[in-house]
């Protein structure tokens, strides 16, 4: 529904009602009835809402929404709500692209993302953590040596990575999130960022996929695992 594109675009932006009302010169009432699919905005209205959220009218009608779930976070604590809204409404943007762009092109197999059997189903402890990501490293045949490409690396195991520039500081370094059973991986892009930092966020992420469900969450916590996670998988002793 249109109502819930006008929302999503508006978070976007980092936009309450009254400045997207503002900039688009219609009141925060009729925002409000657009959002809530009480009103239907005229194509005068659509062109103004879309110069003051920065997209394309189309925009407004695509058929593909994608919603994000069980969304976690490679962040500091101090990320406002605010940023987290316009990083997914980003990371949102670009998944629909991809997912429309998908639909133009000849078929191709992807590899659908699976947990090796190898992987213990109970990790008790945070020196177990190296082992799984030992394990995962020898199921995917990877060596020992370092991994020339790791965003490869993963995409041809079934799981896509995005890269969003919200932000250009250091206050966000990734997040990982399953958008319609397909694990993705977004990373940030932060001014001066090294490859290792992004490098260190994809295992990081990863490591969230591969601990879901395998660690238990008030004994172990869980960022400093896929820490642990991230570092054998990146650098095996």
């Amino acid at each position: 529904m249109i109502g819930n594109r006008i929302k999503q675009a508006r978070k976007a932006s980092g936009l309450s009602m009254r400045a997207l009302a503002e900039k688009a010169n219609i009141s925060a009432m009729a925002i409000s009835k657009y959002e809530n699919d009480q009103s239907i905005p005229s194509s005068s209205v659509v062109i103004e809402l879309s110069k003051a959220l920065g997209v394309r009218g189309e925009y407004f009608y695509r058929s593909e929404e994608i919603e994000l779930n069980n969304v976690e976070y490679r962040k500091h604590s101090a990320l406002p709500k605010k940023i987290q809204n316009q990083i997914e409404g980003n990371v949102i943007e670009q998944l629909e692209r991809y997912f429309e762009l998908e639909h133009f092109l000849p078929s191709r197999p992807i590899q659908e993302f699976k947990i090796p059997n190898s992987i213990p189903k109970n990790v008790r402890g945070y020196s177990d953590i190296e082992s799984v990501a030992i394990k995962l490293r020898e199921a995917w045949n990877l060596g020992i040596n370092p991994i020339a490409e790791l965003t490869d690396t993963l995409e041809e195991r079934g799981i896509q990575v995005f890269q969003s520039d919200v932000l250009d500081d250091d206050k966000f370094d990734g997040l990982a999130v399953m958008v319609n059973s397909i694990p993705v991986i977004v990373v940030g892009k932060g001014k001066g960022w090294k490859g290792d930092r992004q490098r260190f966020t994809l295992a990081h992420e990863l490591g969230h996929f591969i601990l879901e469900g395998r660690i238990d969450k008030n004994i172990l916590d869980i960022e400093k695992a896929a820490n642990r996670f991230a570092g054998a998988f990146l650098v095996p002793e």
